[in-house]
């Protein structure tokens, strides 16, 4: 009898047991367990080849991953149409997965270990007039416009060996404006931060920032000629100063380009001088006034 009660408790452990690893296997396999494989899943937006820094995002650069959804972010994507059409702020690598910040340009910058062999980076610092509202970013082309004032000078012959006399003649200054470089890339861009002006007050009270006074420092890439090109003419630029006219001098302007013009061949352009408007734009010449002076004594 004895012996009966324990084979019986041994055979009740045993059906005890199996029942419980039964229970465990369907319970995952329903999606409520532990086990790795059986989590739940969410659906992730991928590049699906090496993404440039400035290339448009088309239907075959990416593709969709399946991740638990315990992995996901809240700044990735879910649907490729969500990035289709826009911009890469930086390189992507095959199988990344794609989050906001490749597209808004708030990533670290990375530009030395990115730049292309042959190419250097330099600084220009613009404003809201001169860098299109400090709306600049990464992976955007741009054009560089400058405007140089010039004033003319008269030579007079000297008398008895005297050496001629060389005067301005600021009566006759005038700007001479020309596109210098085209369809330059922009690898990183520094700011934009206000210049320590005061917010600018709103209608409900509330305080938005003068963007007016915003600066931002743009990194540009470019050959080595293009570079000393622009060097010359930022050593002599005067940023255009908020709310007034352009700063005597030379100053140059970003121009930004639509990201279809890549690989857009240079125009050809004439240069823009007050003759250039006279002549060919119907603008009026200035009018020569002629006066009678009472003679001087």
């Amino acid at each position: 009898m004895k012996r009966t009660n324990r084979l019986i408790l041994v055979v009740g452990i045993l059906l005890a047991a199996v029942a419980f690893v039964a229970i465990i296997f369907l319970f995952n396999n329903q999606g409520g367990g532990g086990g790795g494989g059986n989590l739940p899943q969410g659906s992730v937006v991928v590049a699906s080849r090496d993404i440039k820094l400035g290339d448009t995002i088309q239907e075959r650069d990416v593709t969709t991953n399946s991740i638990p959804l315990s992995q996901e972010q809240p700044d990735q994507f879910r649907n490729p149409g969500e990035v289709i059409g826009q911009v890469a702020r930086t390189d992507i690598a095959k199988g990344a997965n794609l989050n906001q910040a490749m597209f808004s340009g708030t990533g670290a910058p990375s530009i030395a270990k990115d730049l292309p062999s042959g190419m250097v980076a330099m600084a220009v610092r613009v404003d809201a007039a001169t860098g299109v509202g400090t709306l600049i970013l990464p992976g955007d082309r741009v054009d560089v416009v400058m405007t140089l004032e010039i004033t003319p000078v008269s030579v007079t012959p000297g008398q008895e060996g005297a050496p001629p006399a060389v005067a301005a003649q600021d009566a006759l200054k005038t700007p001479s404006s020309k596109v210098l470089l085209q369809n330059v890339e922009v690898r990183a861009v520094l700011g934009a931060t206000a210049s320590g002006t005061a917010d600018t007050a709103t209608a409900g009270g509330g305080t938005v920032p003068d963007l007016a006074a915003a600066t931002q420092v743009v990194i540009l890439g470019m050959t080595t000629q293009q570079a000393e090109v622009l060097e010359y003419v930022t050593q002599k630029a005067q940023v255009k100063a908020m709310a007034s006219t352009a700063a005597p001098g030379l100053n140059i302007t970003l121009l930004l380009r639509s990201p279809k013009d890549k690989d857009a061949p240079a125009v050809e352009t004439t240069g823009i001088v007050l003759e250039t408007l006279i002549k060919e734009y119907g603008v009026l010449p200035p009018v020569v006034l002629e006066a009678s002076l009472p003679p001087t004594k």
